[in-house]
């Protein structure tokens, strides 16, 4: 069902980035559908100019990775939050982020959302946010002071909302890591993820792409493995083009040196990658020049645009994996399985805590109850895995999650019950990475019963 901000002409969204944005929001907090998915939808059907459109996407993505901690403020400045419309405190809370965390006005800010309250609410409440924003840009200070919130709230309460991410995810990382460790991981996940690239290496002018790239003046490149480069200050915009002509695909870096440290391009093939999602890996792989003959997923829409993907890359067709709908442990009656594989990549699901930066609707959309879940799947994806992997072969367990339930102990887990397998590689992204996104990686090679 649609919330009011969803509804009605009053709300319409065509010029306004704001307006835009708190749609943009509204949809992903009380919705399933990604917040990439959501946005890139509200700015095709929008009339914003270029400049508006950057503010848009600002505003959504950095509203959401806040978000825990500007309600929190917003709430600390009302009598009764919870008795005001929802809409009122979504609309506080993002003029609350521009006020923090943007270089425009405070006023501009405050008179855009007062306005918007009067104009949707009347003239009572557009007093009260009048105040509220009026004594909330008086001490901002206090927003970015974390001892307000550990004495507030205690120390590991307080350090969870000033990060922004729920409680739980907080206790994980402590309990698991330490405080110096979790630190790191709480501030990379309230942070923007790095844009990166990843140099198509099939075409032959891969190597002139990416000199081409290293040396556009308007954006400082960081070179990630032999294909990759990242840009801490944004992509440059000659990267798009590069892209539709099949040069280069954006990539995460952290994945990319994912594949790096586990010597990709040497695995036993044939590949099946076997949770493959929209594809991304697997187009790397073929760029690197490994046989994958399958690219699978238990969800048919995800693989939708993969063959559309891999055409772009300049893969003939006699090249491309076959594309099909299957669950590891319920493969099809196709000969696509009829022989065992060299490999079975298992980027399996997961809470996907090692990417709360590049998706940050997860802090809402995950709980602590929901790991045992996953993780009873995790075992079930190795386990499946196991059947069509062929002696000598491996099978390479992936979450982009930061959590040892799902990651040391699946691994420590599938070795106790299957004998027949070896540990030969094991990697995550450093706590002090600078991308802001963190993977977990495991080679598990099949040595056999003989």
């Amino acid at each position: 069902m649609k919330t009011a901000l969803q509804r009605g002409a009053a709300n319409r969204s065509d010029h306004d980035p704001r307006a835009a944005a708190l749609r943009v929001i509204d949809q992903t907090l009380t919705g399933q559908e990604p917040s990439q998915i959501l946005l890139d939808k509200a700015l095709r059907e929008s009339r914003m100019v270029p400049s508006d459109k950057g503010l848009c996407t600002e505003l959504v993505y950095g509203f959401l990775r806040n978000a825990i901690r500007l309600d929190w403020n917003v709430r600390q400045l009302l009598r009764e939050p919870d008795n005001l419309p929802r809409e009122m405190l979504l609309t506080l809370e993002l003029a609350a982020y521009e006020i923090v965390h943007l270089r425009i006005p405070a006023h501009a800010s405050v008179n855009w959302a007062v306005s918007r309250i009067r104009n949707r609410f009347g003239k009572g409440l557009s007093g009260v946010a009048n105040g509220v924003l009026r004594a909330f840009a008086r001490d901002v200070k206090a927003y970015k002071s974390m001892e307000r919130y550990t004495e507030a709230l205690g120390e590991r309460e307080g350090l969870a909302v000033y990060y922004a991410v729920p409680g739980w995810v907080a206790n994980v990382w402590l309990d698991a890591y330490g405080p110096d460790t979790a630190r790191a991981y709480l501030e990379a996940s309230s942070s923007p993820p790095v844009p990166a690239v990843r140099v198509n290496a099939s075409r032959e002018d891969a190597v002139a792409v990416r000199i081409e790239l290293m040396t556009n003046g308007r954006s400082e490149a960081h070179p990630v493995g032999p294909w990759g480069l990242a840009f801490p200050g944004g992509a440059p915009y000659i990267a798009r083009k590069l892209e539709r002509e099949g040069k280069l695909s954006f990539q995460s870096a952290a994945v990319q040196e994912m594949f790096q440290a586990l010597d990709m391009p040497f695995w036993p093939g044939p590949v099946w990658d076997a949770c493959a999602g929209r594809g991304g890996k697997t187009a790397a792989m073929l760029e690197r020049g490994l046989s994958v003959s399958v690219a699978s997923d238990s969800a048919a829409g995800r693989l939708s645009g993969l063959p559309g993907e891999l055409a772009r890359l300049g893969f003939e067709e006699g090249l491309r994996p076959a594309v099909l709908e299957a669950d590891v442990a319920d493969v099809p009656d196709d000969p696509a399985f009829a022989s065992l594989f060299g490999t079975v990549l298992l980027d399996v699901p997961c809470s996907g805590l090692g990417t709360l930066a590049r998706r940050p609707e997860i802090r809402f959309r995950r709980s602590e109850a929901d790991v045992a879940a996953l993780t009873a799947a995790q075992d079930g994806l190795l386990d499946a895995a196991d059947r069509h992997v062929r002696d000598g072969g491996c099978v390479v367990y992936v979450t982009c999650t930061v959590n040892p339930a799902e990651n040391e102990e699946r691994v420590r887990s599938f070795l106790m019950r299957s004998p027949g397998y070896s540990l030969e590689k094991e990697w995550a992204t450093p706590p002090s990475s600078p991308w802001h996104e963190f993977f977990y990686a495991a080679v598990l090679v099949k040595k056999g019963n003989g």
